[in-house]
């Protein structure tokens, strides 16, 4: 039995991906075209084509029998400028029934600098102006040719071949600025060709995932697809956008805003934000028709969420089929207004809200949401970082009694120790340090030095008597290691490595403040939990091992 048959989640992604959207447009004739003719397939073969005579099975079976394939499938394989040149003057025998170049993984092993001469032979009879090719679905996936491979097909992008183009997919292109400049340019030049044509280039489904796009990159796509106004699927996942600001929300935000027939959106693994997740919550209201909405890995917080669960919520959209919004920090009272919102939806077939901080009681609340919706499957929630708000208190009340006194009160001391204990040095070192202990603020030691290492040092000094490196540790352990260079002569007994009294006082500290860093310190020696001591500074690795 496949995974697929023994989950239902997975069996449910997998016919979701496989769906195809109903249409109703004077491009459907086009499309039932495209399906006529001859698949030529030699996917996932692993040929390595090196030359013109290594492409004679591929040649062969082009100039075999009528001139009627419509769809051609390289995938899987390696082809040479050579090979492609042969292939590209076959191949021109069938520009008229042409419709589909399923071209994907083709260039594995090869370099860049071959990859945009190759494309640019196979597809250099098909670009001619009156070729009389009529391509309706381009795959170009998993190549990985950057900006110097785009160029070989560009030209093809921009002809007349690609009016009728409705599928294109470049993920995993490395496309990057420069290469989304190239891509831009070419659309904008075919869409301008295609209007004063009178066949205007109207792209359903775009996919560029794992480009690199980042602002910059989303930002010249913009044109050409709001542009359009065409698209039902557009996939921009893992792309950056959104790391240098939030122009690159507001880009996203603008096309789908201008794109109201989309059924399908995958944004997801890009740093949208609360403040960008607002700005597509907006665009979110004008696709009535949608259907698949992933926004895992977006940063969207509890905000964010909120605002995509109240656009949900006034959107009519009864036709939401899939939600994904697992990854975004999300806490309950969020995660439960997307459930509810989502579980209003009559088709909803799949709600991913894993990977945030709902809780077990926030987690079965929204058990309970969805299903009460009917058909709907909830994703696991194997991942959930979050802790009821209940065993939170309980556990905060515990951790007052035992410093002996209420929660306020501790929380005031522990403000007075991280004021008191800002730059200082323990173990030596002088303050100016990048401290050890930032990656544990919990601890309150923001700004201290562990060990010594100097005033200008940049990584920690390894505590005497380690042999060179500490790689695990705890405080408490740490208090009964006594450094040799301690030991009074002739005595086997020394002073702890760590303890109160070896805290410096630089920087001209009262010896107040450094009695309230001691304090501090002192409960660090009792502490059982064990650290990582590294060029990054203190790392907590859980409770001291037994």
């Amino acid at each position: 039995m496949s995974a697929a048959d023994s989950d239902p989640v997975v069996s449910l992604a997998e016919g979701l991906s496989h769906t195809k959207l109903a249409t109703a447009d004077s491009s459907d004739a086009e499309d039932a075209a495209a399906s006529d003719g001859r698949l030529l397939s030699f996917a996932d073969r692993g040929l390595k084509l090196d030359s013109a005579e290594a492409a004679t099975e591929v040649t062969e079976a082009l100039g075999a029998g009528e001139p009627d394939v419509a769809a051609l499938d390289l995938s899987g394989n390696t082809i040479g400028v050579a090979a492609a040149e042969a292939i590209g003057l076959a191949l021109a025998r069938h520009s008229s029934s042409l419709r589909r170049l399923l071209w994907k993984d083709t260039f594995t092993g090869r370099l860049k600098t071959e990859i945009g001469p190759a494309l640019t032979a196979m597809t250099r009879q098909l670009a001619l102006p009156d070729s009389g090719a009529r391509l309706t679905e381009i795959d170009l996936c998993d190549i990985a040719f950057g900006p110097n491979g785009v160029v070989g097909v560009t030209d093809l992008l921009a002809s007349p071949a690609c009016f009728s183009l409705r599928v294109l997919r470049m993920n995993n292109e490395g496309l990057g600025h420069q290469g989304c400049r190239l891509l831009s340019d070419a659309l904008s030049r075919g869409i301008d060709a295609s209007e004063a044509a009178g066949r205007p280039l109207r792209l359903r489904e775009f996919s560029a995932g794992r480009n690199r796009l980042e602002n910059a990159g989303v930002d010249m796509l913009a044109g050409p697809l709001s542009r359009m106004a065409s698209l039902r699927k557009l996939e921009l996942y893992q792309d950056g956008i959104g790391i240098h600001g939030p122009e690159g929300a507001q880009q996203l935000a603008a096309i789908v805003a201008a794109n109201p027939h989309l059924r399908c959106l995958n944004l997801s693994d890009n740093s949208i934000k609360p403040d960008g997740a607002r700005l597509l919550a907006d665009a979110l209201r004008k696709l009535p028709k949608l259907t698949e909405l992933n926004l895992a890995d977006c940063l969207l917080l509890s905000d964010g969420a909120q605002a995509i669960a109240d656009a949900l919520d006034e959107a009519q959209c009864p036709s939401l089929r899939s939600l994904i919004i697992s990854g975004n920090e999300i806490n309950r009272d969020a995660a439960l207004a997307v459930a509810a919102a989502a579980a209003g939806k009559p088709s909803l077939r799949l709600l991913d809200l894993n990977a945030n901080a709902i809780g077990p009681e926030g987690i079965e609340l929204i058990r309970q949401h969805v299903s009460a919706s009917g058909s709907a499957e909830l994703a696991s929630f194997s991942d959930d970082e979050g802790e009821d708000d209940g065993e939170e208190g309980d556990e905060d009340d515990e951790e007052a009694e035992e410093e002996g006194g209420d929660g306020g009160d501790r929380g005031a001391e522990e403000d007075e120790v991280k004021a008191a204990t800002a730059g200082l040095s323990i173990g030596g070192g002088g303050a100016g340090n990048r401290s050890l202990f930032d990656n544990v603020p919990e601890l309150g030691l923001s700004g201290c030095s562990l060990f010594g290492g100097g005033s200008a040092s940049s990584k920690p000094a390894a505590a005497a008597g380690s042999g060179g490196g500490v790689v695990a540790f705890s405080f408490k352990a740490a208090a009964s290691v006594t450094p040799a260079a301690e030991k009074p002569a002739g005595s086997d007994v020394g002073q702890p490595l760590l303890r109160p009294g070896r805290l410096s006082a630089g920087g001209g500290r009262s010896d107040g403040e450094s009695s309230a860093a001691a304090s501090l310190v002192d409960r660090l020696l009792t502490s059982p939990a064990t650290f990582k001591l590294g060029e990054d500074g203190l790392a907590s690795l859980g409770p001291e091992p037994g």
